[in-house]
């Protein structure tokens, strides 16, 4: 794997997430389109949980319902974020590995975003987390290949946070206190695209 990259849909819902709950433990899904070449990218994201987390009923519940919804749209999970509510902590623990290990067992790839806690701010112009893959030897290590984003991600990024949308984002954890609450996150993609329209004229 040479390169991966990552949307401003994918990287505005991860930001917002973490941005939502600043001191807690948050992670989630991400999605990307399937792929035949050494390229993976990153087009969308599900918030996952902003509470104690572990491979517990909850998340199987939540994986098999990406799932579904990843093949009605044709979708592959690739990979998840995670962010410590230890903010010196920035290298995967041994519950990020077993969930990258879960992941790869259901598919090809499986990805690690480490989340850096000190880049989520408005001004922020580099990517707020550490990328780690499975080596040769089945170890999480820090991605060799190359990283890109999707241009105008990080002045979208600032307006949305600006106007407060992180507000508007639901986990699967808050879908679970009330299943009205889309983890999906539909409206909100809307809103971020009118944000990116904006933020392109």
């Amino acid at each position: 794997m040479k390169e991966i990259s990552i949307g401003k849909l994918a990287y505005s819902k991860l930001f917002l997430h973490l941005a939502k709950y600043p001191q807690l433990s948050c992670n989630g899904i991400l999605l990307s389109k399937p792929s035949k070449n050494s390229s993976v990218k990153f087009v969308d994201c599900v918030p996952l949980f902003h509470s104690s987390f572990t491979l517990a009923p909850a998340f199987e519940i939540a994986l098999s319902q990406i799932d579904s919804y990843c093949q009605q749209n044709g979708l592959v999970i690739s990979g998840f974020y995670h962010a410590f509510d230890n903010n010196n902590q920035t290298e995967p623990n041994m519950m990020c590995y077993k969930l990258a290990e879960k992941l790869k067992e259901n598919g090809d790839v499986s990805f690690c975003l480490i989340v850096d806690n000190s880049k989520i701010n408005p001004s922020n112009r580099e990517p707020c987390f550490n990328v780690y893959s499975f080596g040769d030897d089945q170890k999480l290590k820090k991605f060799p290949g190359n990283l890109n984003l999707e241009e105008g991600t990080y002045e979208t990024c600032e307006k949305l946070l600006e106007e407060n949308r992180f507000s508007l984002i639901n986990d699967f954890d808050n879908h679970l206190d009330d299943v009205k609450k889309d983890w999906r996150n539909l409206k909100l993609n809307e809103n971020i695209s009118a944000v990116e329209s904006l933020s392109a004229k």
